[in-house]
Order: C-alpha cells, then structure tokens, then sequence
C-alpha cells in the first residue's frame, strides 16, 4: 500500500502448500522405488498409445531381447510384430479396453504379460503392461514334466516287466523243491527274495515323492506301534515315549516309521539303554537294540543304541543306494527323505543319547486335545 507515493503497508498472501508438496514427495519416492525395481528385477514395463505405437519401454527384461530401455518407443507395435499373434491378440485385446494376462513368445522367449487400458472420459487412450520372462521356468517345467514321465515309464517296467519274470522263476522254484533237495535251491530263493525287496523299496521310492493329500490328526504311539508289529525286529526291543497327535498322511507317516524302524534294526547292536519307566515296552531289555521314538517340540525322534552313523557320513545316509549292512536295499533313509519332503517337515541324522543313530523330525504340526481318528 502507498500513500504519498511512499509504502506504508505490505500485504502478504499464504496458502498452505504442505499436502501438496508431501503428494509430490511421495510421488517421487514412488518413481524412485519403481525405478529400482524396473532396473534391478527381470521385468519389462511398456506402454502404449491408442494406436498400438509404444509409448515407454523401460526394464531390465529387455536384456533377453537385446534391446536397451526406449529402442521401441515411437514404433508400432503392429509393425514390430506383424504375424505373431501371440503378442498381437492380447495387446488389440487391451486397446478394446480389456483387461489381459497372457503368456507370449517374443523371439524364442517366453514372458508373461499382463496389461491395463487406459482410459479417460470412457475412452480408451492406450494401455500399459508389464512383462516377466519365464523362459526358464517354462523349461524347468518342461524337463520335470519330461522327468515325471519317464519316472512313470521306470515304475511299469519295475512292477510289470521285472515283477512278473521273478513271480515266474519263484514258481519254478517250488517246483524243483520238489524233484530235489539242494542248498543252490535255498541260495537261488534268497537272492529271489533280495530281488523282490529291492523292487517293493525302488517302487516306493519312486511313488513317496508325490504331494501328500490325505493329511489328518494321527496318534504317533498307536501309529509307531502298528509300524514295530510289520517289520521283522527279531530280538529288539521298542520304547515308546511320544504321546503327541500329529497332522500328517496316516499311510505315508507308517512308511516313515517302518524304515526307520527297519534300519535301526539292521544296523543296531546289544543295546544297554535303559527303558523310561512310563514307556511302553515290547519284548526283553537289552535283548538286541532299543529303538525309542520320543517327542520334540516340533516335532518326534527314532534312536536306537547301536553303533550309530560316523558324523562325516550323515548327510550321506539320505541318499539312494547308501546302506553299510550287506542286507539293506539302501533305499530306506531315502524313502524316509521323501515323506518328509512330501509333508513339508526337515530330517537330520544326529547321535543318540546311548551313541547310536537318532534322527529328528520337525517342522510337525502338533495338535493338541484332538482325538485322532486316522490310526484306527
């Protein structure tokens, strides 16, 4: 204000900018945030004008196609990939205003692509799109896919094709016992029985790796006693000192349980370990190895008072074919592996309290107060 031609007053005008400049502070963190992602995942962002000419071209996805980040921008998408309908279909598709995930091969590469219109006023000026190569991942699943296959291939010709010839020679057999009494007879229906025993361990093996289905509460005692009434455990003796309920696939879990019941046995020695006075017990002490099944907080244990597996070689025992007794198929601890994996738990071998093998469980999904139905 003036007076006299001098100033006699100022007028100050404010208006709080504050939300506007903390929008465009976030806007900007945003830019920044998805600019590293462009630049550091495998991905390509684009857009696209209504006429199909891109727009933006941005990603390190673009790697895959030799091509830098804006080497399409101004061209025509329809003219870059005239006679692929893979990438056209999809992207007339979101031009008309639709919504599209699809997947698309550009140049031997495979990327999943999902795209957005964009529109203003009800009409569609363009749309984005963002893409991924999966080319890896599609070949991964097509080698597991081709692998599965030829696991079926494997597991007709071990039950069909090997099953039936021994079946038969078992047959013949019986038949020569009859004309003759030779221990080249008794040797010949051993090594029969060897065979037969290495085919029923190939074909679970083969079978254990499937996705568990059937997952139910399981009592661990009843289930670990049933596993010790079908494995030849001659002398030995089991401790049962897991009370817990556990959720898992009833059948799988008694496969478990049998192998490691199984190789306990075979590998165990005279045990000294004394028996806990609320376990439950069968057959004499220390007549032959104890094998214990005990409770974790996540999970169970089986350990025996054998001679127990040298540190150097525990991850080793896992593996298909491994086994120290002339009599194991080796296949055991692998099965074990395999209904582990199957139920999402972890395994490790470890020594037990008496020196021998123990090997742990967990990742259990223990239930409490629920009565289990599954081991009737």
């Amino acid at each position: 204000m003036f007076e006299d031609g001098e100033p006699t007053a100022v007028v100050i005008t404010m208006r709080d900018v504050t939300e506007r400049i903390e929008r465009e502070r976030a806007l900007e963190a945003a830019k920044e945030r998805l600019g590293t992602v462009v630049s550091n995942v495998p991905v390509v962002l684009f857009a696209l004008d209504a006429k199909g000419t891109f727009t933006l071209s941005e990603g390190r996805g673009l790697e895959a196609l030799e091509l830098e980040p804006g080497d399409v921008v101004g061209k025509s998408a329809f003219d870059l990939y005239a006679g692929n309908p893979d990438v056209l279909d999809p992207m007339r598709r979101a031009l008309d205003g639709e919504e599209v995930t699809a997947v698309q091969r550009i140049e031997g590469r495979s990327f999943e692509t999902a795209y957005q219109p964009l529109v203003d006023d009800g009409t569609v000026t363009g749309a984005i799109g963002v893409a991924i190569d999966i080319t890896e991942r599609r070949r991964q699943a097509d080698r597991l896919r081709r692998q599965n296959e030829r696991l079926e291939e494997f597991v007709g010709v071990v039950s069909h094709d090997l099953q039936n010839p021994l079946n038969v020679a078992e047959g013949r057999i019986e038949l020569a016992r009859k004309e003759c009494d030779s221990a080249h007879l008794d040797d010949a229906a051993s090594a029969l029985d060897r065979m037969d025993e290495l085919i029923r361990d190939l074909l679970q093996l083969a079978r254990e790796g499937e996705r568990v289905n059937d997952i139910q509460p399981v009592a661990l005692a009843t289930t670990v006693e049933r596993c010790w009434d079908n494995v030849a455990t001659g002398d030995a003796t089991l401790v049962v000192e897991a009370d817990q309920t556990i959720r898992a696939d009833a059948g799988r879990l008694q496969h478990l349980l049998e192998n490691l019941v199984k190789n306990a046995v075979e590998h165990g020695s005279t045990g000294s370990q004394p028996v806990a006075d609320n376990a439950v017990e069968h057959g004499p002490t220390n007549a032959g190895v104890t094998v214990t099944v005990g409770s974790l907080d996540d999970g169970f244990y089986v350990a025996d008072d054998g001679p127990g597996i040298p540190e150097s070689e525990r991850a080793a025992v896992f593996e298909s074919g491994y086994s120290t007794s002339p009599d194991g198929t080796g296949f055991g601890l692998a099965i074990v592996e395999e209904v582990v994996e199957a139920h999402g738990w972890s395994i490790r071998a470890a020594e037990s309290e008496a020196g021998g093998a123990r090997f742990e469980i967990t990742g259990v999904d223990i239930v409490d107060g629920v009565s289990a139905e599954a081991d009737g």
